[in-house]
């Protein structure tokens, strides 16, 4: 019987097997107003020949009102449609709706629908190979009982996908088609390939340019242009320091010719001649000086090429 329940729930989603044993529909999911219009539509359809339409609404009728004369009906539905599998399932579930109902015509009637469906069956011999424990197998997007895994499946003819999968494993998947009545094709499911560890990309550690080297030398020119540009400054000073000191010392000249000067304008004029010619004397050595330090840092510090700069860039983004 559990093989029967198996084999009727993969062929055809389980029509509606708690009702076939007797048990009460759950009042939250019937509609038997609704359930009874589909029932007509899908009655009218089938007996227009459009079994396409008609099937899903004689289903949709037997899961919103479970009854035996609806799967029944949906059972020649399914086998007018060529669908052999999905009418043996629902001619099993009729069977038992009969037996429950009392109906011995209808359970007659199945069983006779039966005898004549199952030599044109197709089936899916399944085999599942060493199969972890927590390996999902899939029928058409169905879940495949584990019990179920080595087993003969009843199935409608045409296109089938199967799809294995587990945690730390490749994915499987493959189709077949099931074109003649009556015919039994293989499917192996193979032990699922471990899947690699994904590499996470850790990205590399920038480094920081070699910028000692640079900043130093680049202080160094900074300093030998202040130096030079201070010492040029102080040579100024001191050249217009000695200007006035000259023309302080010609005016006195000119105010006092001989030894002794009475003019006090004059002297006071010379003593400042005196005392312009030293800072004159003092601020050409500060610059002659800072231009000979500013010149030495200047030619002693390596210059920024171009070729310098390339490095820089060039180990700063490896």
């Amino acid at each position: 019987m559990m093989r029967l329940v198996v084999a009727a729930c993969l062929a055809a989603g389980c029509l509606a097997v708690a009702s076939a044993s007797g048990a009460d529909p759950d009042p939250a999911t019937t509609n038997p107003a609704l359930a009874e219009a589909l029932f007509r539509e899908g009655k009218q359809l089938a007996g227009a020949g459009d079994f396409e339409r008609a099937c899903p609404k004689l289903a949709d009728s037997h899961r919103l009102d479970p009854g035996g004369g609806t799967v029944l009906a949906l059972a020649h539905c399914y086998e007018a449609g060529g669908r052999l599998a999905s009418a043996w399932a629902a001619f099993n579930d009729a069977i038992a709706f009969a037996q429950r109902d009392g109906r011995g015509d209808r359970e007659t009637e199945a069983r006779a629908r039966l005898a004549a469906i199952e030599p044109r069956l197709c089936w899916i011999e399944l085999t599942v190979s060493t199969p972890p424990l927590d390996l999902e197998l899939r029928h058409d997007g169905q879940p495949v009982p584990r019990s179920a895994w080595a087993s003969r499946l009843p199935v409608d003819p045409g296109a089938h996908r199967f799809e294995a999968r587990a945690g730390g494993r490749k994915p499987w998947r493959v189709s077949v088609q099931v074109a003649e009545e009556g015919a039994t094709v293989a499917v192996r499911v193979p032990a699922l390939e471990v899947s690699s560890p994904a590499v996470a990309a850790v990205p590399r550690r920038r480094e920081r340019p070699p910028s000692v080297h640079r900043d130093s030398a680049s202080a160094s020119h900074q300093w030998g242009w202040s130096a030079l540009a201070g010492g040029v400054a102080a040579m100024s000073v001191g050249a217009y320091f000695g200007v006035l000191a000259l023309s302080d010392d010609r005016k006195a000249d000119e105010a006092c010719s001989g030894a002794r000067c009475d003019d006090r304008a004059a002297v006071d004029r010379s003593e400042r001649a005196a005392r312009l010619a030293t800072l004159s004397t003092l601020a050409f050595g500060v610059g002659i000086t800072s231009v000979a330090a500013g010149g030495a840092l200047l030619a002693l510090t390596p210059s920024r090429t171009p070729s310098n700069v390339g490095l820089h860039i060039s180990g700063g983004f490896q």
